[in-house]
């Protein structure tokens, strides 16, 4: 429901560049891939055409 919102809102604004799904999320679960999968899913047939992207906090050693 955010998301739809999200893009319902501001999808004409001429600042929005791409579509931030998520700020530093707890991304190393293992049902986090299929969250995010999903949700980027149905994201792209919201508002297809635009990038899409989340931001994750990881070091390298840590990242998956």
């Amino acid at each position: 429901q955010v998301v739809t919102e999200m893009i319902s809102r501001d999808r004409n604004h001429p600042s929005v560049l791409m579509w931030s799904l998520a700020n530093e999320p707890e991304s190393g679960d293992p049902e986090a891939k299929g969250y995010f999968s999903a949700l980027a899913d149905f994201t792209r047939l919201l508002a297809a055409g635009r990038p899409i992207t989340y931001v994750i906090s990881a070091t390298y050693d840590s990242d998956q």
